[in-house]
Protein backbone atom coordinates (compact mmCIF):
# COMPACT_ATOMS: atom_id res chain seq x y z
CA UNK A 1 0.00 0.00 0.00
CA UNK A 2 2.70 2.08 0.83
CA UNK A 3 4.52 2.00 -2.64
CA UNK A 4 1.23 3.09 -4.02
CA UNK A 5 1.52 6.15 -2.38
CA UNK A 6 4.99 6.76 -3.71
CA UNK A 7 3.65 6.47 -7.40
CA UNK A 8 0.48 9.31 -7.16
CA UNK A 9 0.17 7.98 -11.13
CA UNK A 10 -1.34 4.25 -9.96
CA UNK A 11 -4.08 6.00 -7.73
CA UNK A 12 -5.02 8.19 -10.40
CA UNK A 13 -5.15 5.08 -12.86
CA UNK A 14 -6.77 3.19 -10.24
CA UNK A 15 -9.51 5.95 -9.97
CA UNK A 16 -9.79 5.95 -13.61
CA UNK A 17 -10.54 2.37 -13.48
CA UNK A 18 -13.23 2.37 -10.98
CA UNK A 19 -14.87 5.26 -12.87
CA UNK A 20 -15.29 4.11 -16.78
CA UNK A 21 -16.51 1.13 -14.74
CA UNK A 22 -19.01 2.47 -13.18
CA UNK A 23 -19.91 4.79 -15.99
CA UNK A 24 -20.39 1.52 -18.12
CA UNK A 25 -22.46 0.05 -15.63
CA UNK A 26 -24.91 3.14 -14.83
CA UNK A 27 -25.34 3.40 -18.77
CA UNK A 28 -25.95 -0.33 -19.12
CA UNK A 29 -29.09 -0.12 -16.06
CA UNK A 30 -30.20 3.35 -17.41
CA UNK A 31 -29.58 4.78 -14.33
CA UNK A 32 -28.00 7.55 -16.28
CA UNK A 33 -28.73 8.69 -19.83
CA UNK A 34 -26.71 10.04 -22.38
CA UNK A 35 -26.87 11.94 -25.90
CA UNK A 36 -27.34 10.01 -28.91
CA UNK A 37 -24.27 11.16 -30.58
CA UNK A 38 -22.73 8.99 -27.74
CA UNK A 39 -25.13 5.99 -26.94
CA UNK A 40 -24.01 4.12 -29.68
CA UNK A 41 -20.41 3.97 -27.72
CA UNK A 42 -21.71 2.29 -24.50
CA UNK A 43 -21.33 -1.27 -25.58
CA UNK A 44 -18.13 -1.30 -27.36
CA UNK A 45 -16.32 1.99 -26.29
CA UNK A 46 -16.29 1.36 -22.32
CA UNK A 47 -15.63 -1.92 -22.59
CA UNK A 48 -12.32 -1.21 -24.55
CA UNK A 49 -11.44 1.81 -22.35
CA UNK A 50 -11.97 -0.56 -19.02
CA UNK A 51 -9.60 -3.58 -20.56
CA UNK A 52 -7.18 -0.86 -21.60
CA UNK A 53 -7.33 0.59 -18.05
CA UNK A 54 -6.98 -2.65 -16.40
CA UNK A 55 -4.07 -3.77 -18.45
CA UNK A 56 -2.03 -0.89 -17.92
CA UNK A 57 -2.27 -1.06 -14.18
CA UNK A 58 -1.66 -5.21 -14.81
CA UNK A 59 1.52 -3.61 -16.23
CA UNK A 60 2.56 -1.34 -13.36
CA UNK A 61 1.55 -3.64 -10.36
CA UNK A 62 2.59 -7.12 -11.77
CA UNK A 63 5.56 -5.47 -13.78
CA UNK A 64 5.03 -6.81 -17.23
CA UNK A 65 6.28 -5.65 -20.00
CA UNK A 66 4.84 -2.96 -21.94
CA UNK A 67 5.83 -2.77 -25.65
CA UNK A 68 6.08 0.46 -27.12
CA UNK A 69 4.12 0.14 -30.60
CA UNK A 70 4.34 3.78 -31.69
CA UNK A 71 7.65 2.82 -32.82
CA UNK A 72 8.67 1.05 -36.44
CA UNK A 73 8.27 -2.26 -35.89
CA UNK A 74 10.12 -4.86 -38.69
CA UNK A 75 8.21 -8.20 -39.00
CA UNK A 76 10.68 -11.07 -37.63
CA UNK A 77 12.23 -8.78 -35.12
CA UNK A 78 10.54 -10.41 -32.37
CA UNK A 79 12.89 -11.25 -29.84
CA UNK A 80 12.20 -13.26 -26.33
CA UNK A 81 13.20 -12.02 -22.91
CA UNK A 82 15.79 -14.38 -21.42
CA UNK A 83 12.82 -16.14 -19.06
CA UNK A 84 11.26 -17.14 -21.40
CA UNK A 85 14.01 -18.01 -23.64
CA UNK A 86 14.55 -20.58 -20.72
CA UNK A 87 11.53 -21.81 -20.78
CA UNK A 88 11.69 -23.08 -24.30
CA UNK A 89 14.86 -24.51 -23.75
CA UNK A 90 13.53 -26.40 -20.58
CA UNK A 91 10.43 -27.38 -22.87
CA UNK A 92 12.61 -28.53 -25.43
CA UNK A 93 14.57 -30.52 -23.52
CA UNK A 94 11.71 -32.31 -21.96
CA UNK A 95 9.78 -33.29 -24.92
CA UNK A 96 13.74 -35.08 -26.10
CA UNK A 97 12.61 -38.41 -28.09
CA UNK A 98 14.33 -42.12 -27.26
CA UNK A 99 16.90 -41.11 -29.90
CA UNK A 100 17.85 -38.12 -28.01
CA UNK A 101 16.76 -35.53 -30.61
CA UNK A 102 14.91 -32.59 -29.56
CA UNK A 103 12.01 -30.97 -30.88
CA UNK A 104 14.00 -28.39 -32.48
CA UNK A 105 16.25 -31.08 -33.85
CA UNK A 106 13.71 -32.98 -35.35
CA UNK A 107 12.17 -29.44 -36.56
CA UNK A 108 15.05 -28.78 -38.18
CA UNK A 109 15.95 -32.21 -39.64
CA UNK A 110 12.04 -31.76 -41.42
CA UNK A 111 13.03 -28.55 -42.48
CA UNK A 112 16.70 -30.01 -44.27
CA UNK A 113 13.99 -32.69 -45.70
CA UNK A 114 11.52 -30.28 -47.13
CA UNK A 115 14.60 -28.80 -49.11
CA UNK A 116 15.03 -31.89 -50.94
CA UNK A 117 11.55 -32.13 -51.13
CA UNK A 118 10.03 -29.08 -52.38
CA UNK A 119 7.23 -30.54 -54.54
CA UNK A 120 4.74 -31.14 -52.09
CA UNK A 121 2.37 -34.24 -53.16
CA UNK A 122 -1.17 -33.42 -54.16
CA UNK A 123 -4.13 -34.17 -51.16
CA UNK A 124 -7.04 -34.04 -52.91
CA UNK A 125 -9.21 -31.53 -55.05
CA UNK A 126 -8.44 -27.82 -54.03
CA UNK A 127 -11.17 -25.54 -53.74
CA UNK A 128 -12.19 -23.10 -55.81
CA UNK A 129 -12.88 -19.57 -54.43
CA UNK A 130 -16.15 -17.72 -54.97
CA UNK A 131 -15.59 -14.60 -57.14
CA UNK A 132 -16.27 -12.23 -54.28
CA UNK A 133 -13.67 -14.39 -51.68
CA UNK A 134 -10.37 -12.24 -50.73
CA UNK A 135 -9.17 -15.01 -49.27
CA UNK A 136 -5.41 -16.21 -50.21
CA UNK A 137 -3.02 -18.89 -49.40
CA UNK A 138 0.18 -17.29 -48.25
CA UNK A 139 3.35 -19.58 -49.53
CA UNK A 140 0.86 -22.51 -48.78
CA UNK A 141 -0.14 -25.25 -51.29
CA UNK A 142 -3.82 -23.96 -51.71
CA UNK A 143 -7.42 -24.35 -50.24
CA UNK A 144 -8.86 -27.88 -49.42
CA UNK A 145 -12.12 -29.15 -48.47
CA UNK A 146 -11.93 -30.95 -45.18
CA UNK A 147 -13.88 -32.81 -42.58
CA UNK A 148 -14.21 -31.36 -38.89
CA UNK A 149 -11.84 -33.56 -37.40
CA UNK A 150 -9.39 -30.96 -39.37
CA UNK A 151 -10.15 -28.49 -36.40
CA UNK A 152 -11.07 -30.89 -33.49
CA UNK A 153 -8.12 -33.10 -33.44
CA UNK A 154 -6.45 -31.03 -30.66
CA UNK A 155 -3.37 -29.22 -32.39
CA UNK A 156 -5.79 -25.89 -33.87
CA UNK A 157 -6.08 -22.54 -31.67
CA UNK A 158 -8.25 -19.74 -31.61
CA UNK A 159 -7.11 -16.39 -30.47
CA UNK A 160 -9.46 -13.36 -30.35
CA UNK A 161 -11.90 -11.40 -28.18
CA UNK A 162 -15.63 -12.19 -27.14
CA UNK A 163 -16.85 -13.51 -31.18
CA UNK A 164 -14.17 -15.75 -30.91
CA UNK A 165 -15.32 -16.55 -27.59
CA UNK A 166 -19.46 -16.72 -28.70
CA UNK A 167 -17.43 -19.49 -31.89
CA UNK A 168 -15.97 -21.55 -28.98
CA UNK A 169 -19.13 -21.77 -27.15
CA UNK A 170 -21.54 -22.07 -29.56
CA UNK A 171 -19.89 -23.21 -32.36
CA UNK A 172 -20.37 -27.25 -31.67
CA UNK A 173 -16.47 -28.05 -32.30
CA UNK A 174 -15.02 -30.08 -29.46
CA UNK A 175 -11.40 -30.23 -28.96
CA UNK A 176 -10.63 -27.03 -29.94
CA UNK A 177 -8.06 -24.74 -27.89
CA UNK A 178 -9.30 -21.67 -27.37
CA UNK A 179 -7.74 -18.19 -25.84
CA UNK A 180 -10.26 -15.38 -26.04
CA UNK A 181 -11.65 -13.02 -23.82
CA UNK A 182 -14.11 -10.07 -23.84
CA UNK A 183 -12.35 -6.69 -24.69
CA UNK A 184 -8.90 -8.82 -25.98
CA UNK A 185 -7.29 -6.51 -28.27
CA UNK A 186 -3.88 -7.45 -30.40
CA UNK A 187 -1.44 -4.22 -28.12
CA UNK A 188 -2.63 -7.13 -24.92
CA UNK A 189 -0.96 -9.86 -25.83
CA UNK A 190 2.30 -9.49 -24.00
CA UNK A 191 0.43 -7.52 -21.20
CA UNK A 192 -2.77 -8.89 -20.32
CA UNK A 193 -2.88 -12.02 -17.95
CA UNK A 194 -6.14 -13.47 -18.79
CA UNK A 195 -5.12 -17.41 -20.04
CA UNK A 196 -5.69 -20.01 -17.12
CA UNK A 197 -2.57 -22.89 -16.49
CA UNK A 198 -1.84 -24.69 -13.84
CA UNK A 199 1.06 -22.20 -13.97
CA UNK A 200 -1.07 -19.28 -12.80
CA UNK A 201 -2.71 -16.47 -15.04
CA UNK A 202 -0.21 -15.88 -18.21
CA UNK A 203 -0.28 -13.50 -20.96
CA UNK A 204 -0.55 -14.90 -24.41
CA UNK A 205 3.49 -14.91 -25.26
CA UNK A 206 3.71 -17.18 -21.88
CA UNK A 207 1.71 -19.50 -22.76
CA UNK A 208 2.58 -20.14 -26.21
CA UNK A 209 6.66 -20.26 -24.59
CA UNK A 210 5.00 -22.81 -21.85
CA UNK A 211 4.26 -25.34 -24.68
CA UNK A 212 6.03 -24.92 -27.87
CA UNK A 213 4.98 -26.67 -30.81
CA UNK A 214 2.03 -27.94 -29.77
CA UNK A 215 -0.42 -26.45 -32.49
CA UNK A 216 -0.22 -27.28 -35.96
CA UNK A 217 -3.16 -24.52 -37.25
CA UNK A 218 -3.41 -20.99 -35.56
CA UNK A 219 -6.93 -18.63 -36.06
CA UNK A 220 -6.47 -15.16 -35.26
CA UNK A 221 -9.85 -12.63 -35.25
CA UNK A 222 -8.47 -9.33 -33.66
CA UNK A 223 -8.93 -6.05 -34.78
CA UNK A 224 -12.44 -4.49 -33.96
CA UNK A 225 -11.69 -3.73 -29.93
CA UNK A 226 -8.76 -1.54 -31.37
CA UNK A 227 -10.65 0.65 -33.03
CA UNK A 228 -9.92 3.29 -30.70
CA UNK A 229 -6.53 2.56 -29.75
CA UNK A 230 -3.40 4.41 -31.26
CA UNK A 231 -3.59 4.30 -34.89
CA UNK A 232 -3.05 2.37 -37.99
CA UNK A 233 0.60 1.94 -37.76
CA UNK A 234 0.86 1.44 -33.62
CA UNK A 235 -2.10 -1.45 -34.75
CA UNK A 236 0.41 -2.96 -37.45
CA UNK A 237 3.17 -2.84 -35.54
CA UNK A 238 1.42 -4.86 -32.76
CA UNK A 239 -0.33 -7.10 -35.20
CA UNK A 240 3.27 -7.55 -36.56
CA UNK A 241 4.90 -8.59 -33.11
CA UNK A 242 2.07 -11.34 -32.25
CA UNK A 243 2.34 -13.23 -35.47
CA UNK A 244 6.22 -13.29 -35.21
CA UNK A 245 6.08 -13.75 -31.45
CA UNK A 246 3.58 -17.51 -32.85
CA UNK A 247 5.70 -18.15 -35.47
CA UNK A 248 8.67 -18.46 -32.92
CA UNK A 249 7.34 -20.25 -30.82
CA UNK A 250 5.05 -22.50 -33.27
CA UNK A 251 7.27 -22.96 -36.05
CA UNK A 252 5.01 -25.72 -37.62
CA UNK A 253 1.65 -24.07 -37.14
CA UNK A 254 -0.53 -22.68 -40.34
CA UNK A 255 -1.41 -19.16 -39.11
CA UNK A 256 -4.73 -18.32 -40.43
CA UNK A 257 -5.57 -14.08 -40.19
CA UNK A 258 -9.28 -13.90 -39.98
CA UNK A 259 -10.98 -10.23 -41.21
CA UNK A 260 -13.09 -8.45 -38.51
CA UNK A 261 -16.88 -9.46 -39.29
CA UNK A 262 -19.09 -6.09 -39.83
CA UNK A 263 -21.52 -4.80 -37.70
CA UNK A 264 -25.30 -4.38 -38.23
CA UNK A 265 -25.73 -1.23 -40.48
CA UNK A 266 -27.96 0.56 -37.14
CA UNK A 267 -24.73 -0.27 -35.29
CA UNK A 268 -22.21 1.25 -37.20
CA UNK A 269 -24.99 4.46 -37.65
CA UNK A 270 -24.99 4.94 -33.75
CA UNK A 271 -21.24 4.25 -33.03
CA UNK A 272 -19.44 5.29 -36.47
CA UNK A 273 -16.01 4.93 -35.03
CA UNK A 274 -16.66 0.56 -35.73
CA UNK A 275 -18.59 1.83 -38.73
CA UNK A 276 -17.95 -1.08 -41.47
CA UNK A 277 -16.45 1.59 -43.83
CA UNK A 278 -14.08 1.37 -40.65
CA UNK A 279 -13.82 -2.11 -40.36
CA UNK A 280 -13.34 -2.42 -44.54
CA UNK A 281 -10.01 -0.06 -43.92
CA UNK A 282 -9.17 -2.59 -41.07
CA UNK A 283 -9.24 -5.06 -43.34
CA UNK A 284 -6.83 -4.03 -45.59
CA UNK A 285 -4.82 -3.44 -43.39
CA UNK A 286 -4.86 -6.83 -41.78
CA UNK A 287 -4.46 -7.99 -45.85
CA UNK A 288 -1.46 -6.34 -46.74
CA UNK A 289 -0.12 -7.48 -43.13
CA UNK A 290 -1.07 -11.51 -43.71
CA UNK A 291 0.20 -10.55 -47.59
CA UNK A 292 3.84 -9.18 -46.03
CA UNK A 293 4.16 -12.38 -43.41
CA UNK A 294 3.47 -14.87 -45.97
CA UNK A 295 0.26 -16.03 -43.72
CA UNK A 296 -2.91 -17.33 -44.41
CA UNK A 297 -5.94 -14.47 -44.81
CA UNK A 298 -9.88 -15.79 -44.69
CA UNK A 299 -12.56 -13.22 -45.73
CA UNK A 300 -15.22 -14.72 -43.23
CA UNK A 301 -17.48 -11.84 -44.35
CA UNK A 302 -18.54 -13.13 -47.60
CA UNK A 303 -20.82 -15.26 -45.12
CA UNK A 304 -21.68 -12.90 -42.73
CA UNK A 305 -22.74 -9.99 -45.15
CA UNK A 306 -26.11 -8.77 -46.98
CA UNK A 307 -25.29 -6.61 -50.14
CA UNK A 308 -24.68 -3.46 -47.95
CA UNK A 309 -21.45 -5.00 -47.11
CA UNK A 310 -23.54 -5.13 -43.11
CA UNK A 311 -24.00 -7.83 -40.91
CA UNK A 312 -27.61 -8.72 -41.41
CA UNK A 313 -30.06 -7.92 -38.45
CA UNK A 314 -31.13 -11.27 -37.82
CA UNK A 315 -27.88 -12.94 -37.20
CA UNK A 316 -27.06 -10.92 -33.83
CA UNK A 317 -28.63 -9.95 -31.03
CA UNK A 318 -26.63 -6.60 -30.03
CA UNK A 319 -25.43 -5.71 -33.76
CA UNK A 320 -22.12 -7.16 -33.24
CA UNK A 321 -22.20 -10.87 -32.23
CA UNK A 322 -23.48 -13.67 -34.12
CA UNK A 323 -25.79 -15.80 -32.78
CA UNK A 324 -25.83 -19.99 -32.22
CA UNK A 325 -27.82 -20.65 -35.20
CA UNK A 326 -25.93 -18.51 -37.48
CA UNK A 327 -22.71 -19.95 -36.08
CA UNK A 328 -22.71 -23.46 -38.53
CA UNK A 329 -21.78 -20.79 -41.67
CA UNK A 330 -18.32 -19.77 -39.55
CA UNK A 331 -17.62 -23.21 -39.24
CA UNK A 332 -18.12 -24.08 -43.26
CA UNK A 333 -16.23 -21.33 -44.41
CA UNK A 334 -13.28 -22.81 -42.53
CA UNK A 335 -13.78 -26.12 -43.14
CA UNK A 336 -14.11 -25.08 -47.06
CA UNK A 337 -10.46 -22.96 -46.68
CA UNK A 338 -8.42 -25.37 -45.11
CA UNK A 339 -4.39 -25.72 -45.61
CA UNK A 340 -2.47 -28.88 -44.96
CA UNK A 341 -0.57 -28.40 -41.93
CA UNK A 342 0.49 -31.92 -40.98
CA UNK A 343 1.07 -35.29 -43.17
CA UNK A 344 -2.12 -36.22 -40.83
CA UNK A 345 -4.15 -33.30 -42.39
CA UNK A 346 -4.34 -35.74 -45.13
CA UNK A 347 -6.95 -37.78 -43.99
CA UNK A 348 -9.30 -35.30 -43.28
CA UNK A 349 -9.36 -33.75 -47.21
CA UNK A 350 -13.06 -34.89 -48.70
CA UNK A 351 -13.52 -35.33 -52.60
CA UNK A 352 -13.42 -37.54 -55.27
CA UNK A 353 -9.89 -37.34 -56.62
CA UNK A 354 -8.17 -37.60 -53.19
CA UNK A 355 -4.53 -38.26 -53.89
CA UNK A 356 -4.26 -36.09 -56.85
CA UNK A 357 -5.67 -32.93 -58.09
CA UNK A 358 -8.19 -32.37 -60.22
CA UNK A 359 -6.15 -30.16 -62.58
CA UNK A 360 -3.11 -33.46 -62.51
CA UNK A 361 -5.73 -35.87 -63.36
CA UNK A 362 -6.51 -33.50 -66.15
CA UNK A 363 -2.81 -33.06 -67.34
CA UNK A 364 -2.53 -36.61 -66.92
CA UNK A 365 -5.00 -37.90 -69.32
CA UNK A 366 -3.94 -34.68 -71.80
CA UNK A 367 -0.12 -36.23 -71.73
CA UNK A 368 -1.45 -40.03 -72.25
CA UNK A 369 -3.74 -39.15 -75.49
CA UNK A 370 -0.69 -37.71 -76.84
CA UNK A 371 1.38 -40.46 -76.21
CA UNK A 372 -1.09 -42.95 -77.76
CA UNK A 373 -1.27 -40.46 -80.59
CA UNK A 374 2.43 -40.74 -81.40
CA UNK A 375 2.52 -44.30 -81.24
CA UNK A 376 -0.07 -44.95 -83.68
CA UNK A 377 2.00 -42.12 -85.95
CA UNK A 378 5.29 -43.76 -85.39
CA UNK A 379 3.86 -47.30 -85.95
CA UNK A 380 2.15 -46.31 -89.02
CA UNK A 381 5.40 -44.39 -90.42
CA UNK A 382 7.28 -48.25 -89.71
CA UNK A 383 4.82 -50.65 -91.15
CA UNK A 384 5.50 -52.00 -95.02
CA UNK A 385 3.57 -50.73 -97.55
CA UNK A 386 0.88 -53.59 -98.39
CA UNK A 387 0.74 -54.88 -101.98
CA UNK A 388 -2.31 -53.98 -103.18
CA UNK A 389 -4.33 -57.15 -104.15
CA UNK A 390 -5.08 -58.18 -108.38
CA UNK A 391 -8.51 -57.07 -109.91
CA UNK A 392 -9.96 -59.70 -111.38
CA UNK A 393 -11.70 -58.60 -114.76
CA UNK A 394 -15.39 -58.99 -114.76
CA UNK A 395 -17.14 -61.87 -116.27
CA UNK A 396 -20.46 -61.13 -118.44
CA UNK A 397 -22.86 -64.38 -116.81
CA UNK A 398 -24.77 -66.01 -119.64
CA UNK A 399 -28.15 -65.60 -121.07
CA UNK A 400 -30.14 -68.57 -120.03
CA UNK A 401 -34.34 -68.89 -121.13
CA UNK A 402 -36.31 -68.19 -118.75
CA UNK A 403 -38.01 -71.41 -117.43
CA UNK A 404 -41.83 -71.86 -117.55
CA UNK A 405 -43.07 -73.36 -114.89
CA UNK A 406 -45.69 -76.25 -114.58
CA UNK A 407 -49.36 -75.65 -114.52
CA UNK A 408 -50.65 -75.67 -111.46
CA UNK A 409 -52.59 -79.15 -110.72
CA UNK A 410 -56.27 -78.63 -109.41
CA UNK A 411 -56.62 -81.34 -106.87
CA UNK A 412 -59.43 -83.99 -107.65
CA UNK A 413 -62.89 -82.95 -105.93
CA UNK A 414 -64.36 -85.80 -103.89
CA UNK A 415 -67.82 -87.44 -104.51
CA UNK A 416 -70.45 -85.54 -102.61
CA UNK A 417 -71.24 -87.78 -99.19
CA UNK A 418 -74.69 -88.93 -99.43
CA UNK A 419 -76.71 -86.99 -96.54
CA UNK A 420 -77.28 -89.03 -93.80
CA UNK A 421 -80.77 -89.38 -92.32
CA UNK A 422 -81.57 -87.45 -89.02
CA UNK A 423 -81.36 -89.92 -85.79
CA UNK A 424 -83.26 -87.09 -83.32
CA UNK A 425 -79.54 -85.03 -82.36
CA UNK A 426 -78.22 -81.94 -83.43
CA UNK A 427 -77.30 -82.61 -87.11
CA UNK A 428 -73.83 -82.26 -88.04
CA UNK A 429 -71.59 -82.34 -85.06
CA UNK A 430 -72.07 -86.07 -85.15
CA UNK A 431 -70.59 -86.37 -88.93
CA UNK A 432 -68.79 -83.27 -89.38
CA UNK A 433 -69.97 -81.15 -91.35
CA UNK A 434 -70.36 -77.19 -90.82
CA UNK A 435 -74.26 -76.14 -89.98
CA UNK A 436 -76.15 -73.94 -92.35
Amino acid sequence: MRNIFKHPYLIILVLSVAAVFTYGILLKTGTISTTSAAAGNDNIEVAVAVHDLEARLNTLIMKTKEVDYSAEYKPTEYVPDKELAGNVSSNDADKADESGKTDKDAKSDDKDKSKDNEEKEPVGEKMVLAEDDASFCGNNDGFYQVEEGYLTKGDALFIGDSRVKGFALYSGLQGINVYAEKGYAVHKVFTDKFIDTVLGKLTLEEAMAADTDRYRKIYIMLGLNEMGWGNDEMFANAYYRMIDMLKYYQPNAVIYVQDVIHVTKAKGESAPLYSNANIDARNELLKTIADNEHVVYLNVNQVFSEDEGALPPEYTSDGVHIKQQYMQRWVDFLKDHAVIASEEDKAYVTGETVGKSAQQADNEESEKAAEEADTEKQEAEQAPAETPAPVQPSVTAPVTAPVTPDPVQTPEVPAAVPEVPSTGGDAGWETGQDLK
